[in-house]
């Protein structure tokens, strides 16, 4: 089940794409629980009882606007994805800095929000499978999500998963085989990055979200922010910058 939520003050809109959304979910015979805020603070207060997988963002809002909104959801929890429904296209820069998922036009709704649903309903799904690495003698079971990286050392792969760090007796080329369609990719000849965790590229080094600073092989300092590049031009879905 996903659990959205839909912030705006303008209550007949906010309505309105309640209804909108339970369609396109009711079409592709998918399920989620929907739920309304018609301000960012009554959303933020319901932030601890609900674990939201979607949050659809109006932008100006009185009181506590949708970036103020955003920037609390992102220091949270780096899972909630956020989605920016709005008619201020001049925010756009300003708004990127809390790395939405997208931003949908209110006067471009019916085109872009079916859109935006289908590859969160994707996003999540990959996000949420867990994947399994063996040899003879172990096996591990990873949420997809949870690994930051990988790092090859000594006959060994290291999975950095959260807070906890995994080895397992395999080949690194083995797990790029398997995760690369996942958005992981390799910066180093020992490293495999998880793309969503990446903070900044440069040309000797990345650096993660958690401060974690990772090898770039000169090989591969290109193509990491070609598809680094390619992941962020999804958050401005639509809007001409």
């Amino acid at each position: 089940m996903i659990e959205i939520a839909i912030c705006d003050d303008d209550l007949m809109f906010l309505e309105s794409i309640d209804n909108k959304i339970q369609k396109i979910f009711d079409d592709k015979k998918e399920k989620c629980r929907l739920h309304k805020f018609p301000s960012g603070k009554q959303l933020i207060e319901a932030i601890d009882e609900i674990k939201f997988d979607i949050v659809f963002l109006d932008i100006d809002m009185p009181e506590l606007s949708g970036l103020g909104v955003a920037d609390y959801l992102g220091r949270i929890s780096s899972r909630i994805n956020i989605v920016f429904v709005t008619n201020r296209d001049d925010m756009v820069f300003e708004a990127i800095h809390s790395n939405p998922i997208r931003f949908i036009r209110k006067s471009h709704l019916n085109k872009e929000l079916e859109e935006a649903i289908l590859y969160l309903i994707n996003k999540i799904a990959k996000e949420t499978y867990i994947i399994t690495f063996s040899n003879s003698k172990e096996t591990c079971c990873f949420p997809i999500y949870d690994i930051w990286f990988l790092e090859s050392k000594k006959h060994y792969v290291y999975f950095y998963v959260n807070d906890e760090v995994y080895k397992l007796r395999i080949k690194l080329s083995s797990c790029d085989e398997r995760l690369k369609d996942f958005g992981f990719i390799k910066t180093h000849g020992s490293y495999m990055v998880n793309i969503r965790r990446i903070k900044t590229i440069g040309t000797k080094k990345v650096i993660l979200k958690n401060g974690v600073e990772l090898p770039v092989s000169r090989s591969n300092a290109e193509k990491i922010k070609l598809l680094y590049a390619v992941e962020m031009e999804k958050y401005v879905n639509g809007i001409v910058i």
